[in-house]
């Protein structure tokens, strides 16, 4: 379900009653553009009633057929017509004049383009999660509502982390080297190459609870796992569903074996992971999945190297 970012503080405003509108749905994902019930008579709602059909731009043409029939039924439709981000002359080129916009985190969505737009431009749609790529300050001064897909990518990333976690702990992308390299047959059946390090009766530590983290607890509870815990800004009533303990951040750092990083990306968690949280890691703990403003990156580079030179 596409949900909306409203105009009002908080930044991010969920409208669930939005009526007199054009929708575009495929498969989970709802696109509904208009206005509230309170709204109806904003100049830029679209009815059934209306003359003329709103006019969107589509940044990509690689989005579901379906959603494009759609869209064509109730709209003027401008679509770049490459399976590759829009050319940002392009796009300026393009958006004037236009009612909505559909991109993705590809595009960024700034002061020049929401200038160029003018003040026609009533709606913004990000097929994504994230919206880092939108800024969200000149998009409410112009009373823009944004669209984003929460949720969409949670069962895709849980299982993604449980794979990766799987892959690193039985060293999986090491077996696979060595197998192309010819290393496989030199090993003489050595009896600890290439054991690795198992899930049972470890600790897992989970850096954000949330939908996310929730379901990688929830995809490793049949591997014997001794104890699940994690930190955030309070105890969480899924967490201790899940069995999870809460802990602080440090207690997070030393107790781990493997820790999952899962939380958003915010001025918080920016760059918390730095030389100083990793030095109360195990030497032996394994370290999975983040965005890169969440570690200092190139102090994990010379980890790489480490990992590399000396392992």
């Amino acid at each position: 379900m596409l949900r909306f970012i409203g105009r009002v503080s908080p930044p991010l405003l969920n409208v669930t009653h939005f009526t007199n509108a054009w929708v575009v749905q495929q498969h989970q994902f709802t696109f509904t553009c208009g206005v509230n019930q309170s709204q109806r008579t904003r100049s830029f709602a679209v009815s059934q009633f209306t003359m003329s059909k709103p006019k969107v731009l589509v940044t990509r043409a690689d989005i579901p057929q379906k959603a494009f029939t759609m869209l064509e039924e109730k709209c003027e439709v401008d679509v770049w017509k490459m399976p590759s981000p829009i050319p940002r002359d392009e796009l300026l080129k393009r958006i004037p004049g236009k009612d909505a916009l559909y991109c993705l985190l590809t595009e960024k969505i700034d002061k020049e383009v929401l200038d160029a737009a003018g003040p026609s431009l009533k709606v913004i749609s990000t097929m994504s999660v994230g919206y880092d790529h939108l800024s969200m300050d000149e998009i409410k001064k112009r009373n823009i509502m944004v669209g984003f897909t929460p949720g969409v990518l949670t069962d895709a990333t849980a299982e993604l982390t449980v794979t990766l976690l799987l892959a690193t702990t039985r060293r999986l992308f090491e077996a696979h080297s060595e197998l192309l390299n010819g290393g496989w047959a030199k090993c003489a059946w050595s009896p600890l190459w290439m054991t690795g390090q198992g899930l049972k009766g470890s600790t897992v530590g989970i850096f954000g609870m949330g939908r996310i983290g929730q379901g990688v607890v929830q995809r490793l509870q049949g591997f014997s796992v001794h104890k699940f815990i994690y930190s955030g800004h309070s105890s969480k009533k899924e967490g201790e569903e899940l069995g999870a303990e809460f802990v602080s951040f440090d207690e997070l750092l030393q107790q781990s074996d493997f820790l999952l990083v899962t939380c958003a990306l915010n001025k918080e968690t920016q760059g918390i992971f730095d030389e100083a949280a990793f030095a109360k890691m195990k030497n032996t703990a394994i370290f999975n999945t983040f965005q890169g403003d969440k570690r200092k990156e190139k102090f994990c580079f010379c980890i790489i190297w480490y990992f590399i030179m000396f392992w």
